[in-house]
């Protein structure tokens, strides 16, 4: 399946393995940071790298401006200098571009491109960089009774930039709650999971959402980074049956958060459920299941190393929680 990441599968990995990922601000700070923001699509490349000459990395390029927020007016042509960054743009590919003004006012420098579809924006009407939340619930709003594929890939793609706002607007908020109970299961998974990771609805949501879950996986379209923060968060026992149920999905990331939420409830009845779950595929799953064994029955020491210990002796730790359960099920 095909995910944004999987770092953020369980935190507590994270602080083991030392490394801290630094999330990107709000949308809504980065589009007021900018000096420029418009949805444009890609004309062409001027010019090549200053020291290679090669037009596979230009520093320019051609826009023209579909929609103009911010700095800039309809139907502008502007050269976007790239000043050295790794973006790269696709010619007649659309974006809505955060641009920055250079210090002698001249051609703007590219900070960030974000994916749009063919059909957004919309129709041409007053706009600021304000109205552009509300314009990609205009957008979802129009796609979202649609089954049509190109319709479900065309409005995912402003569902993940709508994510990337830290506040939704109440009509973003009524947009997601409809598309959480549509049809399509890509859909309603990513809305309830942008709804859950910022608390809203949750009695309601986490439910369906893990009812969701369990329907048979047709592609690889769970593209969220919360799923285990979201499944932590609201666990409860009454859904242990469930868990265990996704710790066997053929998906990583649901199997991970599966297992954090078994973590989180620390109930014994499901030890057996665990001690079958150190025979999993992946590294992350065994430890998971080895660490809430030890929170479950109260041990330490060799019964709970740390990651690293673990990683450099799986077998050992494994045959003593299965040596453990044998003798204690006599």
């Amino acid at each position: 399946m095909k995910l944004i990441s999987i770092i953020c599968t369980v935190l507590w990995l994270q602080s083991a393995s030392g490394q801290i990922v630094v999330a990107p601000a709000p949308l809504e700070a980065r589009l007021d940071g900018a000096d420029v923001v418009c949805a444009c699509v890609v004309l062409g490349s001027v010019g090549g790298n200053q020291r290679t000459g090669s037009l596979q990395n230009p520093q320019v390029y051609r826009a023209a401006a579909l929609r103009a927020y911010k700095g800039a007016k309809n139907g502008e042509l502007l050269q976007v200098f790239t000043n050295g960054t790794q973006i790269k743009l696709v010619d007649g590919g659309r974006y809505i571009l955060l641009l920055s003004r250079r210090p002698n006012g001249t051609g703007p420098i590219l900070q960030e491109a974000l994916p749009i579809p063919v059909d957004f924006p919309g129709p041409m009407t007053p706009a600021s960089y304000n109205t552009v939340q509300g314009e990609m619930d205009e957008y979802l709003t129009s796609k979202f009774h649609s089954t049509n594929d190109t319709n479900v890939k065309d409005a995912t793609a402003i569902v993940h930039l709508l994510d990337q706002y830290k506040t939704l607007s109440p009509t973003s908020e009524e947009v997601l709650l409809g598309m959480s109970t549509t049809q399509n299961d890509e859909m309603a998974i990513l809305s309830s999971c942008i709804l859950l990771a910022r608390n809203l609805d949750a009695d309601r949501l986490f439910p369906l959402l893990l009812s969701r879950l369990q329907h048979p996986l047709t592609g690889e379209y769970i593209e969220t980074d919360s799923l285990s923060s979201i499944f932590s968060q609201n666990a409860q026992a009454s859904e242990i049956g469930d868990f265990e149920n996704l710790a066997d999905s053929r998906d990583l990331e649901v199997r991970h958060a599966a297992l954090r939420a078994l973590r989180k409830v620390a109930a014994p009845s499901t030890t057996a459920f665990l001690i079958k779950e150190l025979d999993a595929s992946d590294s992350i799953s065994q430890y998971t299941a080895l660490a809430t064994l030890a929170e479950i029955q109260h041990k330490s020491g060799e019964y709970g190393p740390g990651l690293g210990e673990f990683e450099q002796d799986k077998d050992k730790y494994i045959r003593l929680w299965k040596q453990w359960f044998h003798d204690s099920t006599k």
